[in-house]
């Protein structure tokens, strides 16, 4: 079996004033979608619904939001071809 994608995770934290935020990936992708993203801490509440869009430029992909937070967020990104090994 061949995994051509996979979903990655990551923990950004928020400040309370910033609307975007990049992620680098440490490789680069050619194509990767938003999956999900809940609250790191406290009830693990889905906060999807704050992520306006996810870009990708090279090894570096940016969350903008519609709103700034001041709590840890975990988002999930579908990222193809995906960096485990093969």
């Amino acid at each position: 079996m061949i995994i051509t994608q996979s979903i990655q995770s990551y923990i950004l934290q928020g400040d309370g004033v910033s609307t975007s935020a990049t992620i680098n990936l440490g490789y680069a992708p050619t194509s990767i979608s938003f999956v999900q993203a809940f609250q790191a801490a406290f009830s693990g509440g889905d906060v999807s619904s704050n992520v306006l869009s996810v870009t990708l430029l090279g090894s570096v992909a940016t969350v903008n939001f519609v709103a700034p937070f001041s709590y840890p967020v975990t988002i999930l990104l579908n990222e193809s071809p995906s960096p485990l090994p093969l």
